[in-house]
Parts: C-alpha cells; structure tokens; sequence
C-alpha cells in the first residue's frame, strides 16, 4: 500500500511497481526534480533492483532524456545499478534517450 507520507523520489528508490503507479495516480509528477535536477526514473534507475520500477515510470510518461545538473540521464544513471542492466527496462531505457516518444 502507498504511504502518503512518503515521496515519488522515495518509493522509485526500494518501492514496487504497484506502489509507484499508486503514488501516480494519487498526483505524483513523474517528471519532478529534486535539488540536483535528479528526477524519480533517474533515482530509480540507480537505486531500485527492480526493472518494472522502470517501466512503471516510462509508461507514466517519464522523461528518459532529462538530465541532471551533472548532465546525466537516467540510463547514465542506471550503468551503475547491477540488478538492472541487461534487463529489458534498461534497454528501453535506453532506446528512449533516442526516442521522439516512448510507448
């Protein structure tokens, strides 16, 4: 169940896909961006073992070509998560970079 207390940026992070298309379409904006213009596909390209966390988050429209205040896109961000790469979801990931739209 999502919690309301806690944030899209939270649940990208160790959340499952269910919880992060909850918190969607409770109004979480999957294209925010914290501090370090990091945005939730870029924090659980990184952070979160589960690939249709991914998913999730570019079939809510997330934004795979954003980058951060280093420059760095999500799939920049996802080189560095094991569980992740190779998988399907990274791929796409990928492929969205490049993309005019993702579906």
């Amino acid at each position: 169940m999502y919690l309301f207390a806690q944030s899209l940026f939270d649940l990208v992070k160790m959340g499952i896909p269910e919880q992060v298309q909850v918190a969607i379409k409770s109004g979480a904006q999957v294209n925010d961006s914290d501090t370090l213009g990091q945005t939730p596909l870029m924090h659980g390209a990184e952070c979160n073992e589960n690939s249709d966390v991914i998913t999730t988050l570019l079939n809510a429209g997330a934004d795979a070509k954003a980058k951060s205040i280093e420059g760095r896109t999500a799939f920049d961000y996802a080189q560095n998560n094991h569980k992740i790469k190779g998988t399907k979801a990274y791929w796409d990931l990928n492929n969205a970079r490049f993309s005019l739209e993702w579906s």
